[in-house]
């Protein structure tokens, strides 16, 4: 009784610590590359230049600026330093898809599109799950129109638009959030881009 009562102890035994080191597929695994928090943006800048489109504007210190071509335009993608190490990571890890947490400022010139006559006309039209918002300005004797686009994803876009004086192209500078409200750090370099920008 008790020798077949000891083979029963060690059957369970070895079972238990089986059980005990085999890998558990439900439990969820820790993020490698948590979501960024912002950094500030540095008091001093440096001016990015494109002599294509002739154009200028300062960027703080700390962040970085990169150029991307497309088959009518540019954009100049100016992008926080923890943006940087989020997406460095992301890449490193091959985690599809979570990139698109990163907020950046985007400057693009693109070919003013057909039906256009002023820019006011750029402005999207409110629709359904659609909230739009839009004021003029200018900003270094150049008229621009500013404005919000929530949608019901919820995404919120802030573009300021101007024509360049090309008279063939737009500028669009441009900044999105997910939720209802954007990130202040990227206000502040967007407003910088504008108030400094030189065409």
């Amino acid at each position: 009784m008790n020798y077949r009562l000891t083979i029963l102890f060690v059957a369970l035994a070895s079972w238990m610590s089986w059980l005990s080191v085999k890998p558990t597929a439900a439990q969820p695994q820790r993020n490698v590359c948590p979501e960024p928090r912002q950094d500030l943006p540095l008091s001093t800048s440096r001016e990015i230049s494109n002599d294509e489109y002739s154009l200028s504007f300062e960027v703080p210190d700390n962040y970085s600026a990169l150029l991307e071509r497309n088959s009518d335009g540019i954009t100049i993608v100016v992008r926080n330093p923890a943006d940087v190490r989020f997406l460095d990571c992301v890449r490193q890890n091959r985690m599809i898809g979570a990139g698109q947490s990163v907020s950046d400022v985007r400057i693009t010139v693109k070919p003013i599109p057909p039906g256009i006559r002023r820019l006011s006309d750029i402005v999207p039209s409110s629709a359904r799950g659609l909230q739009v918002r839009s004021s003029s300005t200018t900003i270094a004797e150049h008229e621009v129109v500013v404005y919000e686009v929530q949608s019901s994803y919820p995404l919120l876009t802030r573009t300021a638009v101007l024509a360049h004086p090309d008279g063939f192209s737009l500028i669009e500078i441009s900044i999105s959030n997910y939720g209802e409200s954007l990130e202040s750090v990227d206000v502040e370099v967007f407003d910088s881009v504008i108030s400094t920008l030189e065409l």
